[in-house]
């Protein structure tokens, strides 16, 4: 994970223009190094500013990157380069890649469009005289802009400028660029070629995106039902490509904690990676499929957030945790409890998660995004004992809803309008993807100097899925707990979870009681008073 900044104006005193707010909350993200460069071109100046988390290669390489006036800012992962970085860090391997087009535009674009994984990018190329920025086509990692016409003013940052609102987070619709080669440069999108639910955008100048397979519409009949419950095939398919998505994002970086990494260990015998963990469904088939992948020698943080002692959360977490260790007695499982107070929930949202939310500004968004920010801290009771987290790698559920209909939405649209209103929910909500809040999970998360990943997310993943007809997914004619996301409980089931196979679906704001502790009443949809930037807010 990287903190990535960059600004162009042709005013000289619009040079600089990272406060010193933005770079703090900037080195929160990327702990392990600072560079910036500053350039002027054809009558603009350029300022690019790199703060590094290093999780990848054996050398750090300090961002930007800048090699015959090419320069790169990368906050992401390439999960498909299949060996061919060697030792290298992405951000190397990428800028080499990118270095070869020799100002081929359309090559640029390809290679971008090739890469498998979260990413937002900033890449000026000398010969073309282009900037290209944008984030990938899920919209997992964060990537927001502030623009001006006179005088002429871009700012590019991982993170809004705290106190400023006029920030906007860049849409996950494709690749965008600025093109100096005329007087007045303008901002240019080219579209992801299809986007995420596999509709085709049909536009001659788009990109070919790794998502590529349209959303199956087939309608069941009464034999598909009574097969779909037996359908082994189903089941271990599932198995195997979630196993393929966990395997790739709990070993793909230097397997080093927190701990480690600032004493120079080579090796790391506590836990590199951490599972956000409610004990729900989604949490707990990614904990027991990372068992595999992870140094045996290395224990599992699963993180537990609650804002009430008798949160639904801590209790079936408590399960959860309980199932797991019966299942795989040899990992040490490390169940840590978070209790937020009310005091530490006012502090940590005025000093700094009012700022990470940004531009989100809901009261559902302050609900989830302070739940998860104390969750990726990190900080609480495992054992009896006072324990901190040292794991960089969090895993997090989020996407499995959307694609297995496990929201409440799913069923009213079911009750509604049949299978055929189901599908065109769930074909609603996988579009809506990279519209939502990947962004602020990312810029929640990133404070802590971790990386979030998300293994249902994955490309291939979100592939198969799509590919499935949707009564194979989920069997809404069932009750709850049973019928919503049965494909995924069947996985659970067979691989023995069998309390956690049956548990229902729970928000994180109800599971947590975040609302009740703090006893308000409020819709979801409406603007928090609490993310102001008035003094003192509560």
């Amino acid at each position: 994970m990287c903190g990535i900044f960059f600004s162009c104006s042709n005013s000289r005193d619009e040079n600089g223009c990272c406060d010193d707010n933005l770079k703090e909350f900037l080195l929160r993200r990327g702990p392990d190094c600072f560079h910036e460069i500053g350039l002027v071109k054809f009558g603009y100046w350029f300022k690019f500013q790199g703060n590094v988390l290093h999780l990848r290669g054996d050398q750090l390489v300090k961002q930007p990157i800048m090699v015959n006036q090419n320069v790169l800012l990368w906050n992401g992962e390439m999960f498909n380069c299949n060996g061919e970085n060697g030792d290298q860090s992405d951000s190397q391997f990428l800028f080499n890649q990118l270095e070869l087009c020799d100002g081929d535009d359309q090559l640029i674009y390809r290679i971008i469009g090739r890469i498998q994984g979260p990413f937002a990018i900033i890449y000026w190329d000398e010969k073309s005289r282009t900037l290209f920025f944008g984030r990938d086509s899920v919209g997992r990692r964060s990537l927001c802009w502030k623009k001006a016409d006179e005088p002429f003013e871009l700012k590019l940052s991982s993170i809004c400028v705290p106190g400023e609102n006029d920030w906007e987070e860049i849409p996950a619709n494709g690749i965008y660029s600025l093109n100096f080669s005329h007087e007045k440069p303008e901002v240019k999108l080219r579209n992801w070629k299809q986007n995420i639910a596999g509709e085709l955008v049909d536009h001659i100048e788009s990109i070919p995106s790794p998502i590529i397979t349209t959303l199956n519409d087939e309608l069941p009949n009464e034999l598909n039902l009574i097969s779909s419950v037996v359908d082994d095939e189903t089941v271990n398919n599932l198995i195997s490509i979630l196993s393929q998505s966990i395997e790739t994002r709990v070993t793909k970086f230097n397997q080093l904690c927190q701990k480690c990494v600032e004493n120079f260990r080579e090796k790391c015998d506590h836990s590199s990676v951490g599972i956000l963990f409610s004990g729900g469904l989604d949490c707990t088939t990614l904990a027991i499929l990372s068992d595999k992948y992870i140094p045996m020698y290395q224990s599992i943080d699963l993180i537990n957030v609650a804002f009430s002692i008798d949160a639904p959360d801590r209790l079936t977490g408590l399960e959860s945790f309980e199932e797991i260790s019966a299942l795989r007695p040899e990992r040490r499982w490390n169940f840590v409890q978070i209790d937020v107070t009310l005091e530490d929930l006012k502090i940590a949202r005025q000093k700094y998660i009012k700022h990470l939310i940004k531009p989100c500004n809901s009261v559902l968004d302050d609900s989830i995004a302070c739940a998860v920010w104390f969750a990726a801290k990190g900080h609480g009771i495992c054992r009896s004992v006072e324990y901190q987290s040292p794991a960089r790698i969090l895993l997090l559920g989020m996407g499995a809803d959307e694609q297995f209909a496990g929201y409440s939405r799913h069923r009213t649209a079911f009750q509604r309008k049949g299978w055929q209103g189901l599908i065109d929910e769930v074909r609603s909500d996988i579009v809506r993807i990279p519209l939502r809040n990947l962004g602020r999970d990312d810029r929640i998360i990133s404070d802590h100097g971790k990386e979030c990943r998300l293994p249902y997310l994955d490309e291939n993943l979100i592939n198969y899925l799509n590919s499935l007809p949707i009564w194979k997914k989920t069997n809404l004619t069932l009750e709850r707990g049973k019928g919503d996301k049965i494909l995924l409980r069947f996985v659970a089931l067979k691989l023995g979870l069998t309390k956690v196979s049956g548990f229902p679906k729970r928000a994180i704001q109800f599971g947590s009681r975040i609302a009740h502790l703090e006893k308000r009443k409020e819709k979801g949809h409406e603007l928090c008073p609490r993310l102001t930037d008035l003094p003192n807010e509560s």
